[in-house]
């Protein structure tokens, strides 16, 4: 199926997928910087947790660059969601 680009802007078409776990969650202070290069949060940061802190980063330029949205909804010992809009 084709879509006429400019049609679905005018009319705000979106698509979004979310990836949810139900982890450690992230502190509400934290979450505006979780986007950022080599961040990671406080109880993530033990050696317990493995990772550096690049993924959310990557993932948000490649949204960026593609025009799309990316957001966070995070619940400390619940989980968190990530959620990726894509207009269509």
């Amino acid at each position: 199926m084709l879509i006429d680009d400019e049609k679905a802007l005018v009319k705000g078409l979106k698509s979004s997928l979310e990836v949810s776990d139900n982890g450690i969650g992230i502190a509400a202070n934290d979450l505006p910087r979780i986007f950022e290069g080599l961040f990671r949060s406080e109880p993530s940061r033990s050696k317990e947790i493995e990772g550096y802190g690049m993924g959310l980063a990557i993932v948000k330029r490649i949204a960026t660059l593609h025009g799309w949205d990316i957001s966070a909804d995070s619940r400390p010992e619940k989980g968190t969601t990530i959620i990726l809009t894509i207009p269509l």
